[in-house]
């Protein structure tokens, strides 16, 4: 039996690596996470910026969300050709850019562990975030046992170029590698 080893990825992104639709998108996704930076994280939690914090938490879960999705598509064309040399260039690009990401959501964080326990409560109590409260108290927690942003974004910044780069070397590297062998 024969299958076909290549995925229909022009249903999400047209035109592969060379995508002009996933250009938009990334550039699209840059400026908006540029506009996130920008704005920076919203005054302490209380009543009055309760609304501002819902909206940057509903900003960067679709940061998070659309980057994911251009990892994903990126990975599925590396994994059905290990020499297509777009796709590992999107792919270092978009570690870059997720570095960034993670970076932003490391402050996220640190200012989740800097809120006052009653406001907080609140904030996971609002409808707009019951669903992901959970996911929310979990970071925060994880945060007060974390070293301060800038060490974290720091080991994030580090670990784009150290571990992460040596990961994707090593994949590149095994997954051309080709064995004959006889029998069923």
């Amino acid at each position: 039996m024969k299958t076909n080893e290549i995925w229909d990825l022009d249903s999400i992104f047209p035109g592969g690596s060379q995508s002009e639709s996933l250009k938009l998108f990334l550039t699209k996704w840059r400026a908006d996470l540029s506009a996130f930076e920008a704005e920076g994280l919203p005054a302490a939690l209380d009543s009055s910026t309760q609304a501002s914090w819902i909206a940057t938490i509903e900003r960067i879960y679709d940061l998070n969300r659309r980057m994911h999705q251009a990892i994903s598509f990126s990975g599925c064309l590396v994994s059905q050709n290990v020499k297509d040399e777009g796709a590992l260039q999107l792919r270092g690009d978009l570690d870059q850019e997720s570095a960034r990401l993670r970076s932003v959501w490391t402050k996220l964080q640190a200012s989740f562990a800097e809120q006052a326990d009653e406001a907080w409560q609140r904030l996971m109590d609002s409808p707009a975030l019951s669903p992901i409260s959970f996911a929310l108290n979990e970071m925060r927690e994880t945060a007060r046992q974390k070293m301060n942003a800038e060490l974290e974004t720091l080991l994030s910044d580090l670990a784009t170029d150290g571990y992460h780069a040596w990961g994707r070397l090593y994949g590149i590297i095994s997954s051309d590698k080709q064995v004959e062998f006889d029998g069923e």
